[in-house]
């Protein structure tokens, strides 16, 4: 399989169950490593990232997870949290409340 997203892209992988959607999701947070072939983001193998780099390019909700009373902003602010260094600044809420009205989404299927 191979695709590009552009930057500011927002990507949906959508298919029947079974079809590696999960699968494909965790080799690119580095969650699972590939049998062969490699991720890459920005032209750089995702194997060659630190962790910190990872998380700045990559965000993975999983499909099981605990409820809980958070809000989307929430969520998305938790994107926010590899460039974080002590707590949430008036910066971050901007950068998420920007992503929240101006994220196109794409559907891939």
């Amino acid at each position: 399989m191979s695709f590009n997203v552009d930057k500011g892209e927002c990507v949906a992988v959508l298919g029947v169950n079974g079809a590696g959607k999960s699968t494909l999701l965790k080799c690119i947070n580095r969650i699972l490593t590939p049998s062969y072939g490699c991720v890459y983001i920005d032209n750089k193998n995702l194997n060659k990232l630190n962790q910190i780099e990872v998380a700045q390019n990559i965000a993975y909700v999983p499909q099981r997870t605990n409820p809980s009373r958070m809000t989307v902003f929430d969520a998305v602010l938790l994107g926010r949290r590899p460039y974080i260094k002590v707590d949430v600044t008036s910066k971050d809420i901007e950068i998420v409340e920007d992503i929240l009205k101006t994220s196109p989404l794409r559907i891939i299927a």
